[in-house]
């Protein structure tokens, strides 16, 4: 039971890491990618090499690519699905998750530090975390349903995705 809830702990907190870059505008001039018409900026791609490495980590260009990718195809995915998510939804998710992360002592210190480094009060992040909360949304009712109706693991469907995907590079 423990276990669980430090992995719980520990997903909400890469969450509250990724989530820092996406509240970026994109500038039109600076795209290096569309994915099914869903535009990645090397400002984004940079932001979150930035991320990981301000916490010791180093992770590939390539790599932040593949992922944003895979995002980008399950945000489309989802969409031709039909699935939506509410502004609601979203806002449920994030403060179910900033409730969760403060009755843990380290991840609310973790929290404050980030929040600290960044200069930004918890009600601006959870502005502008909206599309990674987002996305996690969208994420898992695909997940579902995609399971349940199709029968077929979603990392499986989501490769499948990605091979098909309408990917153009400037």
């Amino acid at each position: 039971m423990k276990n669980k809830k430090l992995v719980a702990l520990f997903l909400l907190l890469i969450i509250l890491v990724v989530t820092f870059v996406y509240f970026k505008q994109t500038n039109k001039e600076d795209i290096i990618l569309s994915v099914n018409g869903y535009d990645i900026s090397q400002e984004l791609v940079d932001n979150i090499k930035l991320q990981y490495s301000s916490f010791g980590k180093e992770v590939a260009e390539e790599q932040i690519i593949e992922r944003l990718i895979r995002e980008k195809v399950i945000l489309s995915a989802a969409k031709e699905e039909g699935i939506s998510v509410s502004k609601e939804e979203v806002e449920k998710l994030t403060d179910e998750t900033f409730s969760k992360l403060q009755e843990d002592e380290k991840s609310t210190q973790f929290l404050n530090s980030l929040l600290e480094k960044n200069n930004m009060s918890l009600e601006e992040y959870k502005a502008q975390s909206f599309n990674a909360y987002e996305l996690s949304l969208y994420s898992q009712k695909l997940s579902e349903k995609i399971t349940h109706e199709k029968q077929i693991q979603f990392e499986n469907y989501i490769d499948e995705l990605v091979k098909k995907a309408d990917i153009t590079r400037y």
